[in-house]
């Protein structure tokens, strides 16, 4: 193990603690690891309930939060949810189990620099932990604040673009040749497919890094997917596609995030119109005994090799099925549904035999 002065440069040198645990024996035991550390001074402010942590972060002058995840007003990964929710920019360190691993994973997918599995803790490695932390949390933070200027920088020009083709199109600057109109158009599709690419490096950037939030509200899950249906209409019209949609009578509510949903599910979708060239694209939402639901996007279209399968979901992949469509994508759509998917709790997966069309399924809990 190394030794515990080689910690990173960005640390404040006294570092401020907002401990999150309902137990006084764990809380006394971190409070003495952290005190052990040479050279470093770790000021620990404890809090045994998640309402009153919640309360302190509001005051400010936390470097860091050291959370147990079960609480006695607060269990399992909602208990971070909340904390990350109120303090997004805060480094947040989960204490768990050997039972709770797995939550601490799905909490550092989720936005936490790190887990720590109680029983495994010593003074070096909770102390070496918690500066890392910050660290990350520096790096993470300054990085957003580029792509961010980045993608500004990139979106506005585009904008100019594209409010210029605009005016050409409807004859401000004189009349215009059909020639001209259409390599117009062609532009004009060029700039839209940039700017989605600009859109999905974004999501990407902000799955990869945590940085994805979820904003779950109470939806119906049918009439959220009848709503992208119809947002996709003239695409099916466009060729002749029929479509079907086979949803329990009752309406399916589940909590999610209402804007991923729409676009992963504007992702599935748009994909199955994108490959079928005839023929139809099914819709359906069948129950899970109670524990969730699982949803089905199939169509009759071209299909994906057998081989390819496992590459479906790859960051920009582009698989050989993609050179016999008109329309490019990215190779992130469904790399980026994955991710929304996997945020909700759920899993996807996909069946297809090339020639004869595709099923896409996945699971969301309740």
């Amino acid at each position: 193990m190394n030794d515990a002065k080689n910690f990173p440069d960005k640390v404040p040198e006294s570092v401020k603690v907002l401990l999150i645990e309902d137990n006084p024996g764990d809380a006394r035991l971190i409070r003495e690891m952290l005190r052990d550390i040479k050279n470093s001074v770790f000021e620990i402010e404890h809090c045994d309930r998640l309402e009153g942590a919640l309360s302190r972060l509001l005051l400010k002058g936390i470097d860091v939060v050291l959370t147990d995840l079960n609480l006695p007003d607060s269990e399992g990964i909602e208990t971070f949810r909340r904390i990350y929710a109120k303090a997004p920019k805060l480094p947040i360190v989960v204490l768990t189990g050997f039972s709770d691993e797995t939550m601490g994973i799905q909490t550092v997918q989720e936005g936490a620099q790190d887990y720590l599995i109680k029983q495994d803790v010593s003074s070096v490695l909770l102390a070496r932990t918690i500066r890392y932390a910050i660290e990350r949390n520096f790096a993470k933070l300054a990085s957003e604040e580029l792509v961010g200027t980045i993608t500004h920088e990139l979106r506005a020009p585009l904008t100019v673009i594209k409010e210029v083709i605009s005016q050409v199109l409807e004859g401000l600057f004189g009349e215009i040749n059909e020639q001209q109109r259409r390599i117009f158009l062609m532009s004009m599709e060029s700039v839209a497919r940039m700017a989605r690419l600009i859109n999905n490096l974004l999501d990407v950037y902000k799955m990869e890094g945590s940085k994805a939030e979820l904003r779950k509200e109470k939806t119906d899950l049918g009439a959220l997917i009848k709503e992208v249906v119809e947002g996709l209409t003239p695409k099916l019209w466009e060729k002749s596609l029929e479509i079907n949609m086979s949803f329990p009578p009752l309406a399916v509510e589940l909590s999610l995030d209402r804007e991923k949903m729409v676009q992963a599910m504007t992702n599935l979708i748009s994909n199955a119109i994108k490959f079928t060239e005839k023929g139809r694209i099914e819709i359906t939402i069948a129950g899970q005994g109670g524990a969730g639901v699982e949803v089905t996007v199939s169509d009759t279209g071209i299909g994906i090799p057998s081989e390819e399968l496992p590459k479906v979901f790859g960051k920009f992949e582009q698989l050989s099925n993609a050179a016999k469509v008109k329309e490019k994508g990215s190779g992130l759509g469904l790399y980026i549904t994955k991710r929304i998917i996997e945020l909700h709790g759920g899993r996807i997966w996909v069946e297809s035999e090339f020639g004869k069309g595709t099923k896409f399924h996945f699971t969301i809990q309740k």
